[in-house]
């Protein structure tokens, strides 16, 4: 295999994308806040229960962060 220059290095998408950010485990003290406000205000409108001892919740962290950032996506864009 033969190339016409030298070796580059090949950007990340840490940098492009600044991947893990806004991911679990990976958010900001406001984007943590920010969610855990999202996870009440589901629980009052019905549409969440978190788990209690044996029982799982109806959601898991990744469908729910998944839901927050699409509403957060969709009343931007409005």
């Amino acid at each position: 295999m033969s190339s016409d220059g030298p070796a580059h290095r090949v950007q990340s998408a840490v940098v492009e994308y600044g991947y893990p950010q806004g991911h679990l485990g990976h958010l900001s003290p406001d984007e943590e806040a920010a969610f855990k406000n999202f996870k009440i205000v589901c629980e009052e409108k019905g549409v969440y229960k978190p788990g209690a001892d044996d029982e799982p919740g109806t959601h898991d962290d990744a469908t729910l962060l998944y839901e927050f950032l699409f509403c957060c996506e969709i009343t931007s864009l409005t």
